[in-house]
């Protein structure tokens, strides 16, 4: 069972995803899972959960007020190009017609795109 002392106090011990995996006896969407529980539900050893993308990636519990807030500026970034992603992939899922296909001039033109005349 995943316990919120299985991961280090500072960033300089963050601990890989696979690491807790291994810790953990189970598979990287398993402790994913187990990461995203541990983070909803307070511990009372007044620290966040906390992890980065950034070499090394790995997650790391912190009471750090400078550590939290990169944390949350690293997520909201994230967070913001996966809306952005989102959003642009609804914008083309209107752009299909009914028949299921898309209009590949309205794609490239939105694109920036020209049709160039072979010849």
């Amino acid at each position: 069972m995943a316990n919120r002392s299985d991961i280090p106090v500072g960033r300089r011990h963050a601990i890989s995803r696979a690491a807790l995996a291994q810790l953990w006896q189970c598979s990287d969407r398993k402790a994913r899972r187990f990461i995203a529980e541990l983070r909803t539900r307070p511990g009372n050893d007044g620290c966040a959960i906390l992890s980065t993308a950034a070499w090394p990636p790995g997650y790391w519990r912190s009471n750090d007020p400078q550590e939290i807030t990169g944390f949350i500026r690293e997520t909201e970034a994230r967070a913001r190009n996966t809306f952005f992603a989102l959003r642009d992939a609804k914008d083309v899922l209107k752009q299909i017609d009914t028949s299921g296909q898309m209009n590949i001039n309205e794609c490239l033109r939105e694109q920036g795109y020209r049709r160039q005349a072979h010849g």
